[in-house]
């Protein structure tokens, strides 16, 4: 069922399935990647990365929308929710193993888009924008 909330936060939620799938697809995920999804928002494109990586890791500043996501997503081990804000999130901290790693930065998180690219490639992170 759709939310019908407003989102507060200058949101934007993707929801066609088929682009989801071809974004998911694009990226090319092994078993063994570890993915940290910016933004999960509503959580359109978590299922589909949970679903094919290692470990994915939400990042969500909106705490109604993480809590949301929590409880959506209980029975999938592979998958953690973080309420926190990208900007003050320790991004090296956030995976031990020296794997491939795929970061989604979503439209959601125009205004720190660019910021947070250059430092996640900076740790060696490979990115994907939105």
């Amino acid at each position: 069922m759709p939310d019908s909330r407003r989102p507060k936060l200058g949101q934007h939620f993707l929801s066609e399935g088929r682009y989801r799938q071809r974004i998911v697809d694009s990226l090319h995920l092994k078993p063994q990647d570890v993915v940290v999804e910016i933004g999960p928002g509503r959580g359109a494109m978590t299922e589909l990365l949970a679903q094919r990586a290692r470990r994915v890791i939400g990042i969500e500043v909106d705490p109604r929308l993480a809590e949301d996501l929590r409880r959506r997503f209980v029975n999938y081990a592979n998958l953690e929710i973080l309420y926190a804000d990208i900007l003050k999130t320790d991004l090296a901290a956030l995976s031990s193993a020296r794997r491939r790693q795929v970061v989604i930065v979503g439209m959601e998180t125009h205004v720190c888009v660019y910021q947070t690219s250059v430092d996640l490639i900076r740790t060696g992170y490979s990115v994907f924008v939105l």
